[in-house]
């Protein structure tokens, strides 16, 4: 929680709109019914949300002083595409697969005269 607020503090010395979601207090029953075998769902956690969007940017950049990257949808993904070795193998296989498929074009039109 602590680092929840230290972004609501961040933003507001910066002059940036925050809304904030599912904000919680320590004495919380969900904080006193804490378990590692069954972790909290993440739309519960407490989120910070910028009000404008012209703010947006600056409030990332502001996070990434501060050393903390901001959240983003499918992060996970977006970074894994943009590998450049990921492209590179993504286009040796779609040759590696246009190659096959004239091969056994070539091989059905040999098979197709012989049999004529």
């Amino acid at each position: 929680m602590a680092n929840v607020d230290r972004v609501v503090a961040l933003m507001n010395e910066n002059g940036i709109e925050i809304a904030m979601r599912n904000r919680r207090v320590w004495q919380d029953d969900a904080w006193k019914r804490f378990s590692y075998a069954k972790p909290p769902d993440r739309t519960s956690w407490p989120q910070v949300w910028i009000v404008h969007s012209e703010d947006q940017p600056r409030a990332r950049q502001l996070l990434r002083d501060a050393g903390i990257e901001p959240a983003t949808r499918f992060a996970d993904e977006l970074a894994e595409y943009r590998k450049p070795e990921l492209r590179k193998r993504s286009q040796v296989q779609r040759v590696r697969t246009a190659l096959l498929v004239i091969i056994a074009i070539v091989i059905g039109l040999i098979v197709y005269s012989r049999l004529s």
